[in-house]
């Protein structure tokens, strides 16, 4: 049974999607949380803005601005930019939504928590120095395939 809670549901302002820049990482699985941004992006039919090391768009859902970003830069290097972009929106880090992917969860599994560490994904554990606080909720998405998981074991 999930686990249902009576906190009030916070909207966030700002999602961002984590993956590795560069034709050589675009079709990789690690690439899930930029790939959901992109996507949403086309549905919204927005377009992105270079903004640093940021690419931003801007859509609105139920009446509402929501901003999408995806680094364009390496995982373990993307905290900075990130919080860069929070500072220009002004942006609260409360209001950020992370997405990311996990190799611990199977291919399509979500795992969805308000907030936390950062579990050894190098890409949090670059965003929660940035930012100063890790009280944001995050989306992670397994990756995890009965293939992968064998080459893991060997």
């Amino acid at each position: 049974m999930p686990h249902v809670t009576s906190e009030p549901v916070i909207r966030p302002e700002y999602i961002v999607g984590f993956g590795n820049p560069g034709a050589e990482y675009a079709a990789t699985r690690h690439n899930v949380g930029a790939w959901l941004i992109r996507l949403l992006a086309k549905r919204h039919r927005a377009t992105f803005e270079r903004h640093g090391r940021m690419e931003t768009a801007r859509i609105d859902i139920e009446g509402r601005t929501v901003y999408l970003g995806r680094p364009r830069a390496y995982v373990n290097e993307s905290g900075p930019p990130i919080a860069a972009e929070l500072r220009r929106l002004k942006i609260d880090p409360t209001r950020l939504l992370a997405v990311y992917d996990d190799i611990d969860l199977p291919v399509g599994q979500l795992r969805i928590r308000p907030q936390g560490g950062h579990g050894g994904y190098n890409g949090m554990k670059s965003l929660l120095g940035a930012a100063g606080t890790n009280d944001f909720p995050r989306i992670r998405i397994g990756i995890r395939s009965e293939e992968h998981t064998s080459e893991l074991q060997s």
